[in-house]
């Protein structure tokens, strides 16, 4: 299938999820999480969820990896024009709404993530395929910021459903993803070594 289809497609099956659906998905995808061995990431760069999108629940994810690993810093993103910037997650006080819909961090007095300094990235996307390559919104954010960071970034997907079989219409600069968490499993593209 075609970009443009799949965006349409996952787009519609997500917003059609109850929100009984969409509680029984994020726990099951906070259990796949937690089979992955994140010790060594330093620098986890996650997105919040725009709720009216019905995206995966990041901040119980946030809460758990807070818990278990300690030291890791969690890195949130601002959209500034056609980029994004990253800066340290203090907690969901220190958030506004933007005109988007998208939780974002009140930047005053709090301090920016050099792009290159972060080890992992969760990525949203609304569907993606057996080997890796996502399909967004449609906007180019992630992929202009995954090109920022370290080529060795590890990129996880957080997806509802599973994979398609292929997308016909992905491009060279389409960063593709090296995990994608599901409900029912973790999809490996290249990184078994972060499963315990």
């Amino acid at each position: 299938m075609y970009k443009k289809d799949l965006r349409i497609t996952y787009n519609n099956k997500r917003l059609a999820l109850s929100q009984d659906e969409k509680t029984i998905f994020d726990e099951l995808m906070l259990k796949e999480l937690s089979k992955l061995d994140l010790s060594r990431i330093k620098y986890l760069h996650v997105f919040l969820p725009i709720a009216r999108l019905n995206e995966p629940d990041t901040f119980r994810m946030i809460d758990w990896l807070l818990s278990q690993y300690p030291s890791m810093s969690i890195v949130i993103p601002k959209v500034m024009g056609l980029k994004m910037d990253n800066f340290l997650y203090a907690s969901d006080r220190n958030l506004v709404i933007s005109d988007w819909g998208i939780p974002e961090p009140v930047v005053k007095g709090q301090a920016q993530v050099d792009a290159r300094l972060i080890d992992a990235v969760l990525v949203p996307l609304l569907t993606f395929d057996r080997s890796g390559h996502r399909v967004g919104y449609g906007k180019g954010f992630y992929d202009r910021f995954l090109s920022l960071c370290r080529e060795d970034v590890l990129k996880v997907g957080l997806c509802y459903f599973p994979p398609v079989n292929r997308i016909k219409d992905y491009n060279p600069y389409d960063v593709k993803l090296d995990l994608c968490i599901t409900p029912n499993k973790t999809w490996d593209f290249g990184n078994a070594e972060l499963k315990k």
